[in-house]
């Protein structure tokens, strides 16, 4: 058992009955074990059995993402030596874009989720054609929608989503043209927004059929911009010929974990202007190694009658949506290593074992912990200046996160997808910035508790606490020992933001909620099991950050 009372199965799980013991080869033999024996109380068999789905789906999806990773393996041994990859990191920096190549690496999806690699929606061949451990390059299609039906937002003084898509997608204007035209519409009185083609073969002429007969959503068909996956499915880097193009966040109408992932017009819209903010707050100054990765223009269908925050038109609006974020690179010194935090899980495909495990210098256990303090003085200490001087929560979870090597060592880190973050905006307004969020965001709260939830959950539960599994199994070092550097760097980080005066009562609330005994564990399978992945169900469990008194 791990930290958070988290298991960490070791070897086969087998169930023991009186007259024979046999092994159980498939999760969802477990789950259906598990509730026969009376140990999922409140359950029922269809419960049991849409999750059970789930997991067969999961688990289909990653017996396929392992034999790719065991081809690709093979493919880079046979390179290695004529491509001079003597290690991964030599593997990793031979690339045009190692954040990209690092993403294509993960192949077990969500660390804690029981869905880990659930594709509802994908079949066999379309997992293969859209996923990044695939090396997949999906083509993004367009489509124009008239501007009374269509709602966006972008940075201050910054261009438009059509405009930034016509300087992206040569040819694109000309054909939004033709194919607007033809539909009877005004050319200059539409807005673009990029479709994952999953999307526009599936959810566009089902979806929307009555509004493309009338003109109002109007596929383009002559466009389309080759794009590499990224581990999130919905996020795609276009293949243009620049070498840190805008990636492109897209609606995608499938369920991966326990939510389909689409985009909410709530997101549309707060992308840009958290966006302001943030910007703002990182430019005062005080912030040394995270930055936030800019959300610099969006859009979405949006029936006339808005705001849209629930029902049918909120529905429609977050299955046609799109924003642009910059491109991570550009934020990323030369000679620098990005890599994705959920590649750090993976196996390297040069030395067959994790990345975090191949980074981290040899040298025992005081080197094991010295680069563990390292990477969280990298991560740390700014986002708990976020949170504690901003109320800023970060959703810094691994897949989020985008940490940046220098010889090895951890030196910056870039945190990607405004969407769930939370904001206190009584906390962000005593510094002087503010956000208008679109009405029904649960982005922006008039009380801590949102922001904290963020800090505790996805940057310790789902982002250290990983690390930390993975070094103590692969590394001669105690998980207590963990423990200890991570929360001697929260004591130190808290210490600083004291000494430069931010108000003591925040500091000891921070303090109070990050040194408690015990925490709130999201329940996933539970919430699974109950379908209930929008209202979250906790279990209090022991905090290893807690500190003797």
């Amino acid at each position: 058992m791990r930290a958070f009372r988290r298991p960490d199965p070791v070897g086969d799980a087998v169930r023991c009955d009186a007259d024979a013991t046999r092994r159980l080869a498939r999760p969802e033999q477990v789950l259906r074990t598990l509730w026969s024996a009376g140990r999922l109380g409140g359950v029922t068999h269809d419960e049991v059995e849409r999750v059970a789905a789930e997991l067969a789906d999961s688990a289909a999806n990653l017996a396929l993402s392992y034999t790719r990773r065991d081809r690709k393996e093979a493919s880079v041994h046979e390179r290695a030596a004529e491509a001079d990859w003597s290690d991964d990191r030599a593997y990793l920096r031979a690339a045009a874009d190692p954040l990209l190549r690092s993403e294509r690496l993960v192949v077990e999806g969500h660390p804690l989720h029981p869905g880990t690699k659930l594709r509802r929606g994908f079949g066999p061949s379309e997992v293969v054609s859209y996923g990044s451990e695939y090396d997949a390059v999906p083509e993004v299609r367009f489509v124009a929608v008239a501007d009374e039906y269509a709602s966006g937002d972008a940075v201050a003084g910054g261009p438009s989503l059509s405009e930034r898509l016509y300087d992206l997608v040569p040819g694109l204007r000309e054909g939004v043209s033709e194919a607007v035209s033809t539909a009877g519409r005004d050319p200059d009185a539409v807005t673009v927004l990029p479709v994952h083609p999953w999307q526009y073969r599936h959810e566009l002429p089902e979806r929307y059929a009555h509004e493309i007969d009338r003109g109002v959503v109007v596929p383009v068909p002559n466009c389309a911009l080759p794009a590499a996956a990224t581990v999130s499915l919905r996020t795609l880097v276009p293949r243009t010929g620049d070498p840190t193009p805008p990636h492109l966040k897209v609606s995608l109408g499938i369920q991966t974990t326990s939510s389909v992932r689409t985009i909410t017009p709530q997101t549309i819209h707060n992308g840009p202007r958290v966006t302001d903010a943030l910007d703002g707050v990182f430019d005062d100054g005080s912030f040394r190694s995270l930055r936030g990765i800019p959300e610099t223009a969006s859009a979405c269908f949006h029936d006339p009658d808005g705001p849209h925050t629930d029902g049918p038109g909120h529905v429609r609006a977050k299955h046609l949506s799109a924003l642009v974020r910059r491109n991570p690179l550009e934020l990323v010194d030369d000679g620098s290593l990005p890599l994705t935090a959920a590649a750090l899980l993976a196996r390297g495909p040069v030395e067959g074992r994790p990345l975090l495990d191949a980074l981290a210098p040899d040298g025992g256990t005081d080197a094991t912990a010295a680069f563990l303090r390292s990477y969280a003085e990298t991560v740390v200490p700014d986002a708990l200046r976020l949170l504690v001087a901003y109320g800023i929560g970060l959703e810094a979870h691994l897949q989020n996160c985008v940490v940046v090597f220098d010889d090895g060592d951890p030196t910056g880190a870039l945190v990607r997808d405004y969407g769930g973050l939370r904001i206190c905006r009584e906390r962000l307004a005593a510094s002087g910035h503010a956000v208008d969020p679109y009405p029904g965001s649960v982005t922006v709260a008039d009380e801590m508790g949102p922001a904290y939830d963020k800090c505790t959950y996805a940057l310790v539960q789902n982002h250290l606490a990983e690390l930390v599994r993975v070094l103590v199994r692969h590394r001669n070092i105690s998980e207590s020992r963990c423990w200890a550097v991570l929360s001697a760097v929260v004591a130190e980080a808290l210490a600083d933001l004291r000494r430069e005066g931010v108000p003591e009562a925040w500091v000891d609330d921070a303090a109070d909620v990050l040194f408690a005994p015990t925490w709130e564990y999201k329940c996933l399978t539970r919430m699974r099991l109950t379908d209930r992945s929008h209202s979250y169900v906790f279990e209090s469990v022991p905090n290893p950050l807690s500190r003797p008194e």
